[in-house]
């Protein structure tokens, strides 16, 4: 008999000192990343995690942000932040200041949504600098799409122009 307090009052403290959402929650989200093409690299936080299409389970970031990268040889660089919201099941903390350090150190107290990323990503065009381009008889610049996209940049003025198809 005396074994029923000491088991109550074992699960009433694991109960305030685990955290409402990191307990009925957890601290991952599963996350699908598919790219046009596939087979992009995916980079999360700069740590290579996988290819596309992919299902990842991502660490809840709490108030951090979490950037994707997707690199394909090729095609552009495609980096992006995941997107987050607030994670309800944090409210049942109510007064419990414990339990809310818990779930915003563990990252429970947001949860990603959405929770699939489909991106297209551009293929690689030609760059030039401005004063490599060929001027016609009035000083226009001549810009050439042979490319599905040409990048024209200044840097003294601070240019950066894009010319796609």
């Amino acid at each position: 008999m005396r074994s029923v307090p000491i088991l109550g009052t074992l699960l009433m403290a694991g109960l305030l000192f685990a955290g409402c959402a990191t307990l009925f929650t957890g601290t991952y989200d599963e996350v699908v990343i598919r790219s046009e093409p596939e087979g992009a690299r995916i980079f999360i936080d700069g740590l290579e995690e996988g290819r596309t299409p992919a299902y990842l389970d991502i660490k809840r970031p709490g108030i951090g942000d979490t950037e994707v990268e997707l690199r394909l040889d090729g095609y552009e660089t495609y980096t992006f932040v995941l997107r987050k919201e607030f994670n309800a099941v944090s409210a049942i903390n109510l007064t419990c200041l414990i339990c809310w350090a818990i779930d915003l150190a563990t990252g429970a107290v947001t949860k990603y949504k959405p929770l699939g990323y489909d991106v297209e990503l551009d293929a690689e065009g030609q760059a030039y600098r401005m004063d490599e381009l060929p001027q016609d008889e009035q000083g226009r610049y001549i810009v050439s799409l042979k490319e599905k996209k040409v990048v024209v940049t200044d840097p003294t003025r601070g240019l950066y122009l894009v010319f796609r198809k």
